[in-house]
């Protein structure tokens, strides 16, 4: 691979404090106008928004959230009270009209509301994530790893969902940047602010927060044991002016922080368990994930996805992991010997946050891509150990460091280019074997028009050559272009995303079709097959729709419409004494609305 030619950075300026900032805002800018463009279709995102929905309407229970009827007890419901924040009463009204026009607008207004907040949350993680990498690596390695986290694959793909992960992973960044404070700079004032943050980040998902925080830091003395005969031993404070190896432990600190994490996150699990029979064994069941679903386990090594996740910056990320674990033997890679890492205790503990929670989490059955998000940070400060020792490479000429760097800007540039080309494509034009991977859109022609997608391939590739050629020839010129060039390519994508029938709602189609019918009825959903009824049929009525058995069996009046799916090759569902009155296709799959015959 040629290495990017002429790119000579200057003398490295000193980072202001405020660049974690700037990277927040100007990521929330880039991402905030997709936010309406995508229907509420994903699963994890139409739990969420449902039950904000039935918080909001009809004085529903903010203590004890409820989806459709039942107590969602499950998770603490702290991003639910945000998002029930967020949307308005004007929201909710509007998603109950009976005029089209004004409910269509609702629910734009809708994936707004429930959405802003994640993004807020996962933009402030930008700024947590540049102090805590200041703390541990300087203010270099801050900006780098604040700018590869706001634009990996694993950031673009879930901080725009609503979702418990994103705020547990703001707040779990705002922990570790305290107690990385209060350990390697003996900042002891933020032992107490940290218990606030960890009440936070368990008021988001319970007990996963203590493994993403606080058990990483367990294991730092037996590193210190390890390596205090070399001098690298973790528990010497960072700080530039000298500080005592050992102090005594701050008591008093301690306690202050035990307090406040338990005001936080005592009294809702008091209350809930204290007013439900059964509570402490959902819990149990939620912890170890043992019967809470009845899909098979993922496999172990389910989270090296975590890899293909931090593309564009996975070469970085593999260079600084190499750093970090052979740190006396880095000659194995020709230009990095010559580089002198500093800051390498703080890369150990980044490599502890990563590695202590994916090695536990990997024990449980359930293994979900956006647990990651939490892990983000410290991966990408490894990277940004790995990218600040190629631009070194780079200034000492070595070729092979650019390489490295170069490998970045290829995928970057492949990913900007590859996506307007092949959105352009009608799949008509293809051999038939090529149609079914082929992007499509939900009328089967291709994503954009040449009006928009020939465009857009013009700046891909002149975005290209700038990002290997920049106007001042500055390597950390040519990493700020490919930064934004993903925020781009990010925005292009969800705009072609959206009209694919997997970027709309499945169940709205059958809903607006309910509506249309008849706007008041009672709804009950059924299926004899199984599946669980899907959210986004409760978010598109804008009512509690419940399972028909759990209607019966709570002795409630017969509703008036009945839902049921007709599978790929199967006859229309029936029933006896209902008929179906309307039908949506959704793929190969039909969505019936069945209603009561006339007597």
């Amino acid at each position: 691979m040629t290495p990017p030619t002429g790119l000579i950075s200057a003398p490295p300026r000193r980072i202001p404090r405020w660049a974690g900032w700037a990277i927040a805002v100007l990521v929330f800018v880039a991402m905030a106008p997709t936010l309406g463009w995508l229907e509420l279709a994903n699963g994890i995102e139409t739990l969420h928004a449902a039950t904000v929905l039935e918080m909001r309407r009809d004085g529903g229970s903010w203590i004890m959230p409820t989806l459709n009827g039942t107590l969602r007890i499950k998770k603490p419901p702290l991003p639910a009270w945000i998002g029930a924040l967020a949307v308005t009463d004007a929201t909710v009204a509007g998603a109950s009209s009976t005029d089209p026009v004004i409910r269509d607008r609702a629910f734009s207004r809708l994936a707004w509301e429930i959405r802003w907040p994640a993004l807020l949350a996962g933009c402030l993680m930008l700024v947590a994530t540049f102090d805590l990498a200041k703390t541990l690596a300087g203010r270099r390695a801050a900006l780098a790893a604040t700018v590869l986290t706001g634009t990996s694959l694993l950031f673009l793909r879930y901080m725009r969902l609503a979702s418990t992960d994103v705020h547990l992973a703001l707040w779990v960044t705002v922990g570790n940047a305290l107690l990385a404070r209060a350990i390697l700079l003996r900042q002891r004032g933020c032992i107490a602010a940290f218990g606030l943050a960890l009440g936070l980040a368990f008021m988001c998902k319970g007990p996963v927060a203590i493994l993403q925080t606080i058990a990483p830091v367990a294991l730092l003395p037996l590193l210190h044991r390890r390596r205090t005969a070399t001098g690298s031993g973790l528990s010497q404070p960072m700080a530039p002016e000298p500080v005592p190896a050992r102090r005594a432990i701050p008591w008093r600190q301690v306690f202050v922080a035990v307090v406040a994490f338990l005001a936080v996150a005592l009294p809702w699990p008091i209350m809930v368990a204290t007013s439900n029979e059964g509570t402490l064994a959902i819990w149990w069941s939620e912890i170890t994930r043992k019967d809470a679903t009845t899909l098979a386990p993922d496999p172990v090594y389910a989270y090296l996805t975590l890899l293909p996740h931090l593309i564009p910056w996975l070469p970085a990320f593999l260079l600084g992991m190499l750093l970090t674990l052979r740190f006396r033997s880095s000659r194995s890679v020709r230009f990095i010997h010559r580089t002198k890492v500093q800051r390498h205790r703080g890369y150990l503990l980044a490599m502890l946050w990563l590695a202590v929670p994916i090695l536990v989490m990997s024990l449980f059955k359930d293994k979900n891509e956006r647990y990651l998000l939490p892990l983000l940070p410290p991966a990408a400060i490894l990277a940004a150990r790995g990218l600040l020792a190629m631009i070194a490479g780079m200034r000492r000429g070595r070729r092979d460091a650019g390489a490295w760097l170069a490998s970045h800007f290829v995928l970057v540039g492949g990913i900007a280019i590859v996506l307007p080309l092949v959105g352009v494509i009608s799949p008509q034009a293809l051999p038939a074997s090529l149609t079914s991977a082929w992007p499509v859109s939900a009328s089967g022609g291709a994503w954009y028009e040449p009006r928009l997608g020939l465009p857009c391939l013009a700046l891909a590739i002149a975005a290209t050559v700038t990002m290997f050629r920049p106007p001042r020839r500055s390597v950390i010129a040519g990493v700020g272009i490919a930064a934004v060039l993903m925020l781009a390519a990010n925005a292009l994508l969800l705009w072609g995303y959206k009209d694919t029938p997997a970027g709309r709602s499945e169940m709205r189609p059958i809903a607006e079709r309910i509506i249309a019918q008849s706007a008041g009825t009672r709804v009950a959903y059924h299926d004899p097959g199984g599946k669980p009824m899907p959210p986004d049929l409760a978010i598109y009525l804008n009512r509690v729709v419940r399972p028909l058995e759990a209607v019966r069996r709570r002795g409630d009046d017969e509703p008036d419409i009945i839902v049921m799916l007709q599978r790929e090759n199967q006859r229309p569902p029936s029933l006896p004494g209902w008929h179906s009155f309307a039908s949506e296709p959704y793929g190969k799959r039909y969505w019936h609305a069945l209603k009561k015959d006339q007597p």
